[in-house]
């Protein structure tokens, strides 16, 4: 894979870059999935949003980490 930055676009204008090793491999790929998936989740939590309670975040982490042990 050649491509080294990715941009997501954010409201007001403004983006969040994910920048990538030279070689990335598809186990690394699985890696990295869970982790944002993690990171994001303890994000949204810590801003307040009672949308996801404790209880789902957990959930949801549980949920990331049997995917990446799948695979």
């Amino acid at each position: 894979m050649s491509l080294r930055h990715l941009e997501f676009p954010l409201p007001g204008g403004t983006a969040a870059t994910l920048n990538f090793p030279e070689q990335i491999t598809s186990e690394s790929i699985r890696h990295l999935e869970a982790a944002i998936t993690r990171t994001m989740a303890l994000f949204r939590r810590d801003l307040g949003d009672h949308d996801n309670d404790r209880a789902t975040v957990e959930y949801d982490s549980w949920l990331a980490r049997l995917k990446t042990a799948a695979a």
